[in-house]
């Protein structure tokens, strides 16, 4: 009986050992599968995030003092409007620019003000320059190269159209011709009777 019982008890423990190997070995599996998983996630680039215009915040450039004499200024009427380049002298020296020359463009069929610039101009003194027109005058957004033989480091020419994109040239409509008949009057001459 001591045997019998002997047995039987072997085989208990055994199963418990049995059972305890085949649970450390899935926990075995299981953890070596997981821990697989993190290294792939951690060796993968990461997933590219689309940023739209609207998220990316631009850094505020600081505005640079302008100097407003540092160029010379030679300002062209090309608008065809009599007296348009001595309004535009007079409106950007009064923002402190100063003015070297006027006259007129070669052509007056500029719609838009267009300012040309030499390369050393700086772009701050050009925004400058635009910003103190943009009240009056439909300004060009680009700046071009100086076309032609100036002196001057910059080129304005002024356009014929306001702010708002409308003409400022005053439309002359031919007035109707009237035609006037001679009015025919009669004289009544009066002879000289004879005296007697």
């Amino acid at each position: 009986m001591v045997s019998l019982h002997y047995s039987v008890s072997f085989f208990i423990p055994m199963w418990k050992i049995i059972i305890g190997v085949l649970v450390v070995a899935i926990l075995g599996v299981l953890g070596f599968m997981y821990y697989q998983s993190s290294q792939k996630k951690l060796m993968a680039p990461p997933a590219e995030t689309m940023i739209s215009p609207t998220q990316a915040e631009e850094p505020t450039p600081t505005d640079e003092p302008v100097d407003m004499t540092e160029f010379s200024i030679e300002i062209l009427n090309g608008s065809g409007i009599v007296g348009k380049a001595g309004e535009v002298k007079d409106l950007i020296e009064g923002e402190g620019f100063v003015v070297d020359s006027t006259g007129n463009a070669d052509t007056y069929d500029f719609d838009k003000t267009v300012i040309q610039a030499g390369k050393d101009v700086s772009p701050a003194f050009l925004k400058a320059l635009r910003a103190s027109l943009l009240n009056d005058y439909d300004v060009d957004t680009s700046f071009d190269e100086i076309a032609g033989d100036s002196t001057a480091d910059v080129v304005i020419i002024v356009g014929k159209n306001d702010a708002d994109g409308k003409s400022m040239l005053i439309e002359v409509t031919p007035e109707a011709k009237t035609t006037t008949k001679p009015t025919v009057t009669e004289s009544v001459t009066t002879t000289p009777s004879p005296t007697p």
